[in-house]
């Protein structure tokens, strides 16, 4: 027997040790039980949506009118001429093909940011345009040059234009109301 083994536990060590073990135990089962009513809370939330008349958010499939940047702007002479080019419609012509639910430039010079954009992405993609080091970026022939706005200095030390700073260099193609 070891000299530890025949030390007889002292009484009130003993109480104290089971006593932190129980508040040990007590602290680990409350944080259990706040667990539990995080995920409970989210679930009723979740529940009360789908009972609800509202049911939240509609599916966009479902929503009466686009709204925001799905929303048809008129767009301004520059880019309706861009629109009308050859090559441009046989790239229009190519994403109709691929997606039943795109519209592009409709007969009142309307189309939509996202389908104006997706136009542009597929236009630089079908001619090549992408830095082939950085595929992020890309180097605008003279077509589209015509449409974007110049660089600013900031992107131009970032690597030019690229894909993520678009909208920005697009912005002045929609009239605004």
């Amino acid at each position: 027997m070891s000299v530890e083994e025949i030390i007889i536990r002292d009484p009130i060590v003993a109480l104290q040790q089971d006593g932190e073990e129980i508040i040990m135990q007590l602290t680990l089962l409350r944080g259990k039980v706040k667990d539990l009513e995080a995920q409970m809370k989210t679930y009723v939330k979740d529940v009360s949506k789908m009972v609800s008349k509202k049911g939240g958010r509609k599916p966009r499939a479902e929503r009466k009118s686009p709204s925001g940047f799905a929303k048809k702007t008129k767009v301004t002479d520059v880019m309706e001429k861009f629109m009308k080019d050859g090559e441009v419609v046989k790239i229009v012509d190519g994403i109709k093909s691929e997606n039943a639910t795109f519209e592009g430039l409709d007969a009142n010079g309307m189309m939509s940011r996202p389908s104006a954009t997706k136009i542009v992405n597929a236009y630089i993609r079908a001619k090549g345009l992408q830095d082939p080091n950085s595929k992020k970026n890309f180097k605008p022939d003279a077509k589209l040059k015509k449409i974007l706005t110049p660089l600013t200095p900031e992107d131009t030390a970032k690597g030019g234009y690229s894909f993520f700073n678009l909208q920005r260099y697009m912005a002045h193609l929609y009239v605004k109301n």
